[in-house]
């Protein structure tokens, strides 16, 4: 799991191995001393881009984590290509929103796609005390 600032885990690609990414991100959380509700942000985050990882690509999904002074960082690779998008199933079942609810809750998103031809989804939380520096508000866009 974690030694003094860095966490690392694999997880299977298995949809029911998601509880393993929201019980290291619990750990990284408390130990950045994040407010609970930062640490279920934390939480949903990097859940939904490592379910996106298993199920869209079914692929093992590997999650990096860093504490730093002023931010937490979290990368989530995965095979597969990123799909962005709503996908329309039927009426009742809409797809695609994993990525508006990444950006709604983190401060920074971005999605690469490597020279390795793997997906990584980076996270960004600022620490209390930081949000300010530099970041801008998510739901202004132009601000």
């Amino acid at each position: 799991m974690g030694q003094r600032g860095f966490f690392s885990l694999h997880v299977p690609a298995d949809l029911a191995e998601l509880s393993k990414a929201r019980l290291l991100m619990e750990e990284v959380g408390q130990q950045a001393a994040l407010p609970q509700e930062r640490i279920y942000d934390l939480e949903v985050c990097v859940s939904e881009a490592a379910a996106n990882g298993i199920e869209h690509a079914a692929s093992a999904v590997e999650i990096e984590a860093w504490i730093l002074p002023d931010r937490i960082i979290v990368e989530v690779t995965n095979d597969g290509d990123f799909q962005p998008g709503l996908v329309k199933v039927g009426e009742a079942r809409r797809r695609g929103l994993g990525l508006p609810l990444m950006v709604s809750l983190a401060d920074q998103v971005h999605v690469s796609r490597l020279d390795s031809g793997k997906t990584q989804v980076s996270l960004t939380f600022f620490l209390e005390g930081y949000r300010g520096g530099g970041s801008r508000d998510l739901t202004h866009p132009l601000s």
